[in-house]
């Protein structure tokens, strides 16, 4: 006898079977335990790996930690030029207004049993050129 499953196991779910024949029996266990401990943000819906080395033209931000669903929002650190922001703390969708200026951003996860986990991102925001029209003119053809 020649049995053969196969199968993806995206949500971590173990599979059990059970096989038997005249003389025999078996039992199968198989499975694969993982989880993705990566954390990421995203600054004004832009994931910060692409916001690194740009210029921003406005001084309001929107910082949004990207966390795995284990994580729990109260170990949540937001900090700007190495200087955590005590108002951050704790959350997930954090507004920020920043003045002109290179900012190198940190978010940081850090529990009570020691597990850290930290991603950053560097960019620079610019004052926003202000554009005068003198006159505006519109032709017939």
């Amino acid at each position: 006898m020649n049995t053969t499953f196969r199968f993806d196991n995206p949500n971590s779910v173990l599979v059990f079977a059970y096989e038997h024949d005249a003389y025999t029996h078996y039992y199968y266990a198989a499975g694969y335990g993982g989880y993705d401990f990566s954390l990421s943000f995203t600054v004004d819906s832009i994931p910060s790996a692409k916001v690194n080395g740009e210029h921003l033209c406005k001084p309001n931000h929107i910082f949004d930690a990207i966390i795995p669903p284990s994580f729990e929002n109260q170990y949540i650190k937001w900090f700007f030029n190495g200087i955590e922001d005590q108002n951050g703390r704790g959350l997930i969708h954090f507004p920020k207004t920043l003045s002109p200026g290179v900012y190198e951003v940190k978010l940081k996860y850090e529990d009570t049993e020691g597990f850290t986990a930290e991603c950053e991102t560097t960019f620079m925001v610019v004052p926003s050129p202000t554009i005068k029209l003198k006159s505006v003119s519109h032709r017939k053809k």
